[in-house]
């Protein structure tokens, strides 16, 4: 296998990630979210995967269809496709399979976060199908899924597949950079191409210049989520972040613009 991926996804920074698409009204994770997210200027879409009881890899959040699906208690891994291709997420759209994503999107990098084991493999073979290797980012919240769809993905495409470090590796970096131990940091971080974290987790502090700092000289992109405030935008910008993801990507390319104007204003090189 080839060496590891350290570079995110090229293009210009900061990077705006539409976080489950674009659907303030509803219908988060459906084809037609992600059409709303690139009209609105996204450079990358963040979603999640499931899979259907008979392996299909879906892009939706939750274990069940309770919260987008008006109170409908069935679960995700235990229902078929068949059932679930006609499900109104909101009732702006319909669960769309991984595999309509990416092929509907040939051009735009997709953040995948891996909900659970069971969708390890069918993840893996709808990018295969779709050719997708090369402009996926794969991670999960459980670090033992995160490590092996990296891995199966990886073998399956016959190149190293793009990987977001997991909240394990999140807390080794940040132990490390605390102790001013920067060759661990770098270690630590030496397979994965980006950090992305929220501002804070349980009460602690995450985003600070110092990890900005930290992680850039270990090679990492610093990511922020899920922000949808303007401040906060560009408090997190000013702090040096790459990327941020939101909810809210109509915003973010805005503040992200007007800060590019800003600078490139009369009188300004």
């Amino acid at each position: 296998m080839s060496s590891p991926v350290r570079r995110y996804f090229s293009g210009p920074l900061p990077r705006a990630i539409a976080h489950r698409g674009f659907a303030p009204e509803g219908g988060e994770n459906t084809l037609e979210a992600f059409a709303a997210a690139c009209a609105h200027g996204a450079d990358v879409m963040e979603t999640d995967v499931r899979a259907s009881s008979d392996n299909v890899a879906l892009t939706f959040h939750d274990p069940t269809l309770a919260r987008v699906a008006g109170g409908d208690p069935r679960a995700i891994a235990e229902t078929p496709w068949s059932r679930l291709s006609t499900v109104r997420v909101h009732d702006r759209g319909t669960i769309a399979r991984l595999d309509d994503a990416l092929a509907s999107f040939p051009d735009l990098p997709f953040n995948i976060d891996v909900k659970a084991a069971s969708a390890i493999e069918p993840t893996v073979a709808a990018i295969a199908r779709t050719g997708a290797g090369r402009r996926v980012c794969l991670t999960s919240f459980d670090p033992a899924v995160a490590h092996e769809v990296v891995s199966r993905a990886s073998s399956a495409c016959g190149h190293q597949v793009m990987a977001s470090a997991s909240r394990t590796t999140v807390a080794a970096f940040l132990a490390a950079s605390w102790l001013g131990a920067e060759r661990l940091s770098t270690r630590v971080l030496a397979r994965y191409a980006a950090l992305q974290v929220p501002i804070r987790y349980r009460g602690l502090p995450i985003l600070t210049p110092r990890f900005v700092a930290a992680a850039h000289r270990a090679g990492c992109e610093v990511h922020a989520w899920t922000i949808d405030d303007e401040p906060a935008m560009h408090a997190l910008l000013d702090m040096g972040v790459d990327g941020i993801v939101s909810n809210r990507v109509d915003r973010l390319v805005k503040v992200r613009e007007a800060r590019a104007n800003h600078r490139t204003g009369p009188g300004r090189e």
